[in-house]
């Protein structure tokens, strides 16, 4: 179950609140922002995508 947990953006996002609110800042803060803008990425453009599709039908 923890790996499809881990899989979740909202656990990136409490990741990246989570660990400065501790004290731990590090450059391992950087895999979980690459992830939620890569997940963010792909979210919109499938949005845009499905958008313009339902605009032109």
């Amino acid at each position: 179950m923890q790996p499809l947990i881990r899989a979740l953006p909202l656990y990136h996002s409490i990741e990246l609140v989570r660990e400065p609110a501790l004290g731990h800042l590090s450059w391992d803060l950087l895999i979980p922002a690459c992830y939620l803008v890569a997940f963010g990425s792909i979210a919109m453009y499938v949005a845009v995508r499905r958008m313009t599709w339902a605009m032109l039908r």
